[in-house]
């Protein structure tokens, strides 16, 4: 049974989860490179795909009481996301809708902000997130609690995801 295990969980981490088209820079203001709904349906029919949303990925800053604050990159998630599934995760569950107030991330920046990995079972609450900018010569800040759902495996890169809403919200701000 434990090897059964094992070879499950290569197997489930090696096959490809998630496929990101990216859009070239020079290509940004053609409205016709854009996913927009239509085309995004038309992905969403074909075999094979269970998925389609928007990634979007923003720089943030996270931290937790007692702990550090670091820069990250966060990216944007929905509940049915396959790179966050049962498999991939060593604590929790990914976020409940596209509009939570939640946040998952992985064990390497759990370690980086809270000292170490899951304590014996213990893990934060609660994540700080911040984003900064400056609008018309004026320092802007803003700050809320994010209710820490699941930690994704994974000791070397610091990681992590949003909820599609909220990170769309953050990069308009």
């Amino acid at each position: 049974t434990n090897i059964h295990s094992y070879q499950k969980e290569m197997l489930a981490n090696s096959l490809p989860t998630r496929i990101v088209a990216v859009c070239r820079e020079k290509d940004l203001h053609d409205r016709s490179m854009r996913f927009d709904e239509q085309r995004m349906e038309y992905i969403r029919g074909l075999r094979n795909v269970r998925t389609v949303f928007e990634q979007i990925t923003l720089g943030v800053i996270l931290g937790v009481p007692g702990g550090r604050s670091v820069l990250v990159s966060a990216e944007s998630t929905v509940p049915e996301d396959p790179a966050l599934g049962q498999s991939k995760l060593r604590w929790g569950e990914r976020v409940s809708s596209v509009e939570a107030n939640e946040i998952v991330i992985s064990e390497a920046l759990l370690e980086d902000i809270w000292g170490s990995g899951i304590r014996g079972g213990s893990i934060p609450e609660n994540v700080r997130l911040t984003v900064k900018r400056t609008a018309g010569g004026v320092s802007e800040t803003f700050g809320r609690d994010m209710k820490l759902v699941g930690v994704k495996m994974g000791k070397r890169v610091k990681e992590a995801y949003l909820p599609l809403k909220m990170i769309a919200y953050l990069d308009m701000w």
